[in-house]
């Protein structure tokens, strides 16, 4: 809701805004394993350093890592900027071409997550 309207988002209108197109499967599982995603981004040599049920940006190397901190700010609105979750690094993975998922399903499930907990918040305070 903004300013008293009601903006109702689906899949078809992030695809008309953004011109994204409707390929690959839809994914949700937000609860996706870390061990999972991690392999995607370990070159050889490189240390990826967890911390907690995500990895640190730093150790993803550029531009990954300041990617993961522009998802944060802007698509999942996770207030947590030390440590990349699971399903942020999938989102990296899908522009690493290493996945085909349909991205305006996944941009969709993300959004309608960051209005519940910007939900959340306010009756809270």
């Amino acid at each position: 809701m903004v300013k008293g309207r009601q903006i109702t988002i689906i899949d078809v209108v992030i695809v008309k805004v953004s011109g994204l197109p409707v390929e690959g499967p839809a994914w949700a599982d937000k609860r996706l394993m870390l061990h999972n995603t991690m392999e995607i981004f370990r070159d050889k040599g490189q240390e990826l350093i967890k911390k907690g049920k995500g990895i640190r940006p730093y150790s993803l190397g550029e531009p990954w890592g300041e990617l993961a901190q522009i998802f944060q700010n802007y698509i999942t609105c996770d207030g947590c900027r030390d440590v990349v979750r699971p399903w942020q690094l999938k989102l990296l993975e899908i522009l690493k071409r290493k996945c085909s998922l349909n991205l305006p399903a996944l941009l969709n499930s993300l959004l309608h997550d960051a209005a519940e907990m910007l939900r959340q918040l306010n009756t809270q305070r």
